[in-house]
């Protein structure tokens, strides 16, 4: 049996490497970043394994690919990942991205993706991700904007009593526009040199398809029943879904907008 069998079960529960939120973010970052010349590279919040497991298949076996994040568990699953696609050489460590273990100017090559949407201190990650990068060296991260789920966040708003459009509007203030991301960056002492924004579609059959979507309620439930409340939530969840229902595209089916931004950045 090959390493490569679909039949062995190893090969089989490392197949699915990208999960399809991370892979939106992941595959815009993968096709702008600087890969040239690139011997060493850090990937802040790896996770499970994206983009680490990809970064280093496209830099190939010559570079050193580290992965570092707080979640033991999401790492265990990357090691096994590693394990099948590229044998016992995984250098991942559980640590923290604003306070990573390693020296100044260390990696040629800092990359984000999703991490800064995901931190407390977003300057801090990254002047954290400035210090480890050499004065010749790159940064890249990628984030979803302003205006993700732009027509869920409308809906939901239509169905709020004036008071609470306030809790609303911070919430969805805190993803960042390319603006203020530039602003940071600059503070954290970057130069942007490249800015490249795509955007992304998620499509559902229906507006009950989308608040019953597993990873919607794992990665973003909790935060909109904090902004609307717990008991207002449940009541509000069908005429949500009618809402959701009344803007579907010229398809019927309904359509939850993902920006995203890539940004390469190097030392000013």
């Amino acid at each position: 049996m090959t390493p490569w069998d679909l039949s062995n079960a190893d090969v089989v529960a490392a197949y699915d490497t990208v999960p399809l939120w991370s892979s939106i973010a992941a595959s815009a970052l993968l096709e702008t970043l600087p890969l040239a010349g690139v011997r060493t590279a850090l990937d802040i919040g790896c996770g499970t394994g994206t983009p680490w497991l990809e970064l280093r298949a496209r830099l190939g076996p010559s570079a050193r690919v580290v992965g570092i994040d707080p979640w033991f568990a999401g790492l265990v699953r990357a090691r096994h990942k590693s394990e099948v696609w590229h044998g016992s050489d995984a250098l991942l460590a559980a640590a923290d991205g604003l306070v990573a273990p390693f020296p100044d100017g260390r990696f040629d090559l800092t990359v984000s993706c999703l991490t800064i949407n995901n931190t407390p201190s977003p300057q801090v990650l990254l002047r954290e991700m400035r210090r480890l990068t050499r004065q010749d060296g790159r940064m890249a991260l990628a984030t979803n904007l302003q205006g993700t789920f732009a027509s869920l966040y409308g809906a939901i708003g239509t169905l709020l009593a004036p008071a609470d459009l306030d809790r609303l509007a911070a919430h969805v203030d805190k993803r960042p526009t390319v603006a203020r991301l530039t602003r940071m960056a600059e503070a954290a002492g970057w130069r942007i040199e490249r800015v490249v924004e795509s955007d992304h579609r998620w499509r559902f059959a229906d507006g009950a398809a989308v608040l019953a979507h597993p990873f919607l309620r794992l990665g973003f439930e909790a935060d909109w029943r904090a902004v609307v409340g717990e008991q207002l939530w449940d009541a509000l969840r069908q005429p949500l879904i009618d809402r959701l229902d009344s803007i579907g595209d010229l398809t019927g089916a309904v359509s939850l907008e993902i920006p995203t931004a890539v940004v390469i950045g190097v030392p000013a």
